[in-house]
């Protein structure tokens, strides 16, 4: 056989083997250290040959990052969520442990990043599943909390960091126009802006989920209703007068930002407050928006909350009156189906509107909503 043609059949074979997909069942072929094998296999979920490589390993940083791994892997494997949390916490241990002992070590302190950017949010998965167990006692309940709040602030400093820089680029383009920052080119003005307002409600929005992971009232909430509250106003004080003030070009992040401000004052506790705000971004009317569809998801999530907080008062305080302003607060528009609208924020406005009128004591009203929110529900599934 003519020599070319032999090197080709064999280059032929190597390349199918390559990517010939392994059996069913079949462990996968990983190559590297044994530490990378160990890590490798762990996080595939082949915890009998992860468990092998690690035996291998001498005692050290990689050594104790190895363990980390496995009881990484060994949790994600796991069902029942507390086992599942305690498997989390020895994989936080070990890395902790494994930073201790690298001593400035780059590569261990780079593997230990990685293992905690992999298990940080599984962990955090499995606390939220914890903590609302009726098992759970209030002790550990605490405990578990306290390591939730921690994950929390930790998610929120690092998206602050990143609005911080987006800010800095914003500022710094605004600074080269001189006095006056439209002598800034216009196009690289706004893509400024937008990528610091982008961030700005990437920040603000995981926030406010965050602090409806809550439950209502907690201290938590609270502190993070006036942490979001705090940030907003900021933001738009800064923006009014040290950048370049909110007008009709930038209508619609001013709605966002009324409605955030809203959100926060109502996580906080502070009635008064939070109405006022999500009434000024409610006052906005979408079909005038160049972006009718967004501009009716905030509006929509105004009313929804304005009304929700408007009752939480109302059960405080147990008045009628108040129960009516609730009711009152719930506008038909939210059920007509508008692009834009949540459907899941529709149905829980209408499970809210069948409670207000249950508490007015128009009981065949009340089940009238809770009757179309279960049609709505089913239409959604």
């Amino acid at each position: 056989m003519d020599r070319s043609l032999l090197v080709l059949t064999a280059l032929a074979f190597v390349v199918a083997a390559c990517f010939a997909p392994a059996r069913a069942g079949e462990p996968p072929a990983v190559s590297g250290s044994d530490y990378e094998q160990v890590r490798e296999l762990a996080r595939l979920g082949w915890l009998d040959l992860a468990a092998r490589s690690a035996a291998r390993l001498p005692e050290g940083p990689e050594a104790t990052l190895a363990r980390g791994w496995l009881a990484f892997g060994r949790a994600k494997a796991e069902r029942d969520a507390r086992k599942r949390l305690a498997l989390f916490g020895e994989a936080a241990k070990a890395l902790g442990e494994a930073r201790k002992a690298a001593a400035g070590e780059v590569r261990i302190l780079d593997e230990a990043g990685k293992l905690e950017r992999e298990s940080d949010g599984e962990r955090f998965r499995a606390a939220c599943e914890v903590i609302f167990d009726p098992r759970t006692t209030p002790e550990e309940r605490e405990a578990i909390g306290a390591e939730v709040e921690k994950h929390q602030q930790s998610v929120i400093n690092g998206l602050i960091a990143e609005m911080a820089r987006a800010e800095t680029a914003y500022a710094k383009l605004l600074a080269t126009g001189g006095e006056i920052p439209m002598k800034t080119d216009e196009v690289a003005r706004r893509r400024a802006f937008d990528a610091y307002w982008r961030a700005s409600a990437r920040c603000i929005q995981e926030m406010i989920r965050f602090g409806e992971f809550w439950p209502p009232a907690d201290a938590r909430q609270k502190k993070l209703g006036r942490q979001i509250a705090d940030l907003v106003s900021g933001w738009v004080g800064k923006q009014n007068e040290k950048y370049e003030p909110l007008g009709p070009e930038t209508a619609g992040v001013e709605m966002f930002m009324n409605y955030a401000l809203g959100h926060g004052w109502a996580l906080a506790g502070e009635t008064a407050r939070a109405v006022k705000a999500f009434d000024k971004a409610i006052a906005v009317d979408p079909e005038l928006m160049t972006d009718k569809v967004q501009a009716r998801a905030i509006w929509t999530r105004a009313v929804y909350y304005k009304a929700r907080t408007l009752a939480d008062a109302a059960e405080k305080s147990g008045r009628k009156a108040d129960w009516e302003k609730a009711l009152g607060a719930i506008d038909v528009q939210m059920f007509m189906g508008l692009p834009g609208t949540d459907p899941i924020l529709a149905i829980k406005a209408r499970v809210l509107k069948g409670k207000c009128h249950g508490k007015l004591g128009a009981l065949e009203a009340a089940e009238t909503e809770f009757d179309r929110a279960l049609r709505a529900a089913d239409r959604v599934e």
